[in-house]
């Protein structure tokens, strides 16, 4: 008998994801018990085995991204249109949220603050939690409650992958409006430009750190698991599930566990893996989820109840007993909540907002017609893909060599500058650094030499020494004085390739108020040259 696809298997709820996401859910419980318990995450078993790379918790949520990115892609294609689409993800996403919100203000604050209850609910943060409905910027404390605890203050951690979640709906839907999900291609080359600044994020820099108040980084990762999940829909129907790709990804996964890139394999051998058990029918479990899908509601109350168990313990207790009694306590309100509001609020998804559906109709008219023309201008088969993954590649490479001198001002691949440089005005001959900062440049074979220019100004009595590392060993410290320009010309040890040199001076000048730049300063480089 040939093995099927995901295409031939992933039909209805014939499945084991409602069992394998209930599964990943407990992964959090029992990854947050560590922390939360007793402070120390060095027992965690994943993390042990991975040297401290991984976590379990860690790898619950890359689960429930990869299967995100599978079944939201679906439900966009099976959705009549937007409408439709939208209302089911809000009706899944929101009202629980809601409930756990009113939950944590009115149940678990009153229970645990350290202050009165007249003080609590007169307090403005007790209602600017609730606030956190609404996603940007999520409210992680109540006032005066876990104060004690080992992990202070927080009330609610887990719900920081929900704003992650919802932008990666969106993503699906531009991705279906302008055509994407029609070429797959296109698809898997925005992964692969996603997982490339995974991999290098370190060494790219996109110019901002945060957007809407979510880390670029952290969104970027979860971008690649869910994105994985979007790939595995749409190309199901070329993926067999056979045991022997499951072994070959098991023993990689096991080998990247204990030697590193656990999380970088688990993109692809993980998201396999996933889909392998999860559509295998000789484990079928899909009944598992018959009386209710409460891994939604174990994710989002496990959190505070964590804290409150430890807090019940005196603020400390081990990981192995507050996993186990907050499982129990969490796995019953996620029942509570499933039965008595997420199961209701999934049936108002097909509740008809407006007679007319106007996404109905701007996809019949305007969209069809745009897919027509994009269907003309866009014909990309795999010889044209390769060449514009290629180009990607070769001028991402380009972009990111590192030079062997600096002057400024510089206007070229700022991933060389890490620390405290400050930022860079584009007609400035110069650039200032606070007190540490670091570049990389490339040595030349004949190079032996590092050349720095600079200047510490007048009035920076602060700032009286320097000292310079090369790949974090010291070359060499010299006294600096203010008004007096700052000249090394100074041996490079044996050894060639890429060079981190890192700038440390004793101190920075703290400018007096009436000073028209309170940036705190300690001198301008000019030059950096290996030759």
């Amino acid at each position: 008998m040939n093995d099927r696809t995901i295409g031939q298997l992933a039909n209805g709820r014939n499945n084991n994801l409602d069992l394998i996401r209930f599964i990943a859910a407990a992964m959090v419980i029992y990854s947050h018990s560590f922390p939360l318990g007793s402070g120390d995450n060095s027992r965690e078993i994943i993390f042990l085995l991975s040297n401290g790379k991984w976590d379990a918790g860690a790898l619950a949520v890359a689960i429930f991204f990869v299967i995100s990115g599978f079944l939201i892609t679906q439900s966009y294609e099976r959705s009549r249109n937007l409408s439709n689409y939208f209302k089911a993800r809000f009706f899944r996403i929101f009202p629980g949220l809601a409930a756990v919100l009113l939950f944590s203000v009115f149940v678990i604050g009153p229970s645990f603050t350290n202050l009165t209850l007249k003080q609590y609910f007169s307090h403005p943060q007790t209602y600017e939690y609730l606030k956190s409905f609404l996603l940007f910027p999520l409210k992680w404390n109540l006032p005066g409650v876990f104060e004690s605890n080992v992990y202070k203050g927080a009330v609610n951690g887990a719900l920081w992958t929900i704003p992650f979640e919802v932008i990666c709906y969106l993503i699906v839907v531009f991705f279906g409006i302008i055509g994407f999900l029609r070429y797959k291609k296109i698809v898997l080359l925005l992964f692969f430009v996603c997982f490339y600044y995974h991999l290098f994020s370190s060494n790219i820099s996109l110019g901002v750190t945060y957007i809407f108040g979510l880390e670029i980084k952290k969104m970027i990762e979860l971008f690649c698991y869910f994105f994985a999940g979007m790939l595995i829909y749409l190309y199901r129907s070329y993926i067999p599930l056979t045991k022997s790709i499951a072994m070959i990804c098991m023993v990689v996964l096991g080998f990247a566990l204990l030697f590193g890139g656990v999380k970088e394999y688990f993109v692809f051998f993980g998201s396999y893996l996933i889909f392998y058990f999860g559509y295998n029918q000789k484990i079928n479990l899909s009944s598992f989820s018959k009386n209710g899908d409460f891994s939604y509601g174990l994710y989002i109350y496990a959190f505070p109840v964590q804290q409150s168990v430890t807090y019940l313990f005196g603020g400390q207790m081990t990981a192995e007993y507050n996993f186990i009694i907050s499982f129990v306590v969490t796995l019953i309100l996620a029942v509570l909540s499933w039965h008595l509001i997420e199961k209701y609020a999934l049936k108002l998804k097909k509740v008809s907002l407006i007679k007319s559906d106007v996404s109905e109709k701007l996809s019949t008219k305007l969209l069809s017609k745009y897919y027509l023309y994009l269907d003309k201008i866009i014909k990309i088969n795999w010889p044209a893909f390769s060449v514009a993954f290629i180009i990607f590649f070769v001028s991402i490479i380009y972009y990111n060599q590192k030079p062997n001198i600096i002057t400024f001002p510089y206007k070229k691949n700022n991933t060389i500058f890490q620390g405290s440089w400050l930022p860079q005005i584009p007609t400035e001959a110069y650039r200032w650094i606070d007190k540490n900062a670091t570049i990389t440049l490339v040595r030349p074979e004949h190079a032996k030499v590092l050349v720095v220019e600079g200047f510490v100004p007048e009035g920076f009595n602060e700032v009286n020494q320097l000292r310079i590392f090369i790949n974090e060993q010291q070359l060499l410290e010299i006294e600096v004085k203010p008004g007096q320009p700052i000249t090394v010309n100074s041996g490079l040890p044996t050894g060639g390739g890429q060079l981190q040199i890192r700038f440390q001076f004793n101190d920075a000048h703290k400018p007096k108020s009436s000073e028209p730049d309170q940036r705190e300063m300690s001198a301008l480089i000019n030059k950096i040259e290996l030759k």
